[in-house]
């Protein structure tokens, strides 16, 4: 087991923190960069992972203790490539702690590629996000977040489906997911939202080689809908 932490150009005692715990533990490595966001810190903990599964959790987030455990014996025994696991999602004290379900569960099952891919054509966020779920290593061997995006889970998830032969769902809320009025997936309207388009058009494209004719099609779909959904949102200046 190797715990990563990534301090992305942090402004407070975050580096310093982190350097305590490394000094306490030999399992635990720190990465210092200068801030890149996100996706830089994703790329930055995989260049360095040695692991043979992966697992992400963003700064603000919380997961249950099992969660890795859990999640480990489920890939072991189906011999799959990839697992997901349901989220929490809460608010933090601005929302007065308020905490909400994400829908329904995604239930216990052992998914093909084909219904992993039906299931993305949904858009639940169970599917799409990076952070609820365990990856074996070889799913990452050439592949990267793009940096420098918001949204860029959207435009990789398709990629990383495309390498999984059978996938396990686990229908307990492990990862517990954190919103607030800063948060980047709730800015106003603004330039970077047009980063959701180039997940969905990449999706399209990657669909259309692949043959994936469904996934393809609702792909297109979405595009063309957040197209106008942005286009109509931002000033006419």
């Amino acid at each position: 087991f190797e715990l990563i932490l990534v301090d992305d150009g942090s402004p407070d005692n975050c580096g310093a923190i982190c350097d305590e715990y490394a000094a306490k533990d030999s399992r635990v490595v720190v990465i210092h960069q200068e801030n890149g966001g996100l996706s830089s810190a994703r790329n930055a903990g995989l260049n360095r992972a040695y692991g043979e599964y992966i697992s992400f959790v963003d700064s603000d987030d919380w997961i249950e203790k099992n969660m890795l455990n859990d999640m480990l014996l489920a890939i072991q025994k189906e011999h799959a490539d990839i697992a997901l696991c349901d989220i929490d999602t809460y608010y933090d004290e601005c929302y007065e702690g308020v905490r909400y379900p994400n829908g329904e569960s995604i239930g216990n099952s052992v998914l093909t590629q084909e219904e992993l891919l039906d299931a993305l054509m949904t858009d639940k966020w169970e599917y799409v996000v990076a952070w609820n779920k365990l990856y074996h290593r070889d799913v990452f061997s050439d592949l990267r977040y793009i940096e420098g995006i918001i949204h860029e889970d959207q435009a990789i998830i398709h990629r990383i489906y495309g390498r999984v032969k059978k996938a396990v769902t686990i229908g307990q809320r492990f990862y517990h997911y954190r919103q607030n009025n800063a948060g980047i997936t709730r800015a106003k309207i603004s330039i970077r939202k047009t980063d959701l388009l180039t997940g969905y058009a990449d999706r399209t494209e990657y669909s259309y080689e692949n043959k994936w004719f469904s996934l393809w099609e609702k792909s297109a779909n979405t595009y063309i809908f957040w197209f106008l959904e942005l286009y109509f949102k931002f000033p006419e200046t």
